[in-house]
């Protein structure tokens, strides 16, 4: 028979009130965006608390994770967009055009791990598994701008030329 065991539930639910204190989630105003037009792909991250840490944002492309890095430059090689920062309120975190991007499903995901811990490794996440979150942005290559008429004058031909027999 399974003993019921209080002490390791009550450290797990702890935990969890803890873990939702730190929580943060990434979010934009815009996640449908057109790659023709001047669209540009934004994300910010709000925290509920103060949070110190190293904040990763990362994407998915063709089943490879990658990870976005100041500049921003993708790598598949853990980096922090920001390192031992101190996160509070609403931080801008992305905004690039999308001119140029294949149109897809793009995920971004965004965590804090203690400050050079394995973002890899969940038990780093300030917050535990619900320190990640996700956003999934639509690209199109939507063109919103009006085809061009032409504006061309008809061509008509000249009536024809009277035709009269000389008189002699």
């Amino acid at each position: 028979m399974n003993q019921f065991k209080m002490k390791p539930l009550l450290i797990a639910i702890g935990l969890g009130c803890m873990s939702a204190s730190a929580f943060a989630h990434v979010h934009s105003p815009k996640l449908d965006v057109n790659s023709i037009n001047d669209d540009r792909v934004v994300a910010a991250v709000s925290f509920d608390a103060p949070v110190v840490g190293d904040l990763y944002l990362a994407t998915e492309l063709n089943g490879t994770l990658y990870f976005l890095t100041p500049g921003p430059v993708l790598t598949t090689t853990p980096t922090a967009a920001v390192k031992n920062g101190s996160f509070s309120a609403d931080i801008p975190v992305l905004d690039i055009p999308a001119a140029g991007l294949n149109p897809g499903n793009y995920p971004l995901y965004q965590v804090v791990t203690a400050a050079g811990a394995d973002p890899l490794n969940f038990n780093n996440w300030v917050g535990g598994i619900n320190g990640l979150s996700k956003i999934m942005f639509n690209i199109n290559l939507a063109n919103t701008a009006p085809t061009a008429v032409p504006t061309t004058t008809p061509v008509v031909d000249p009536p024809p030329a009277p035709t009269t027999t000389p008189v002699v």
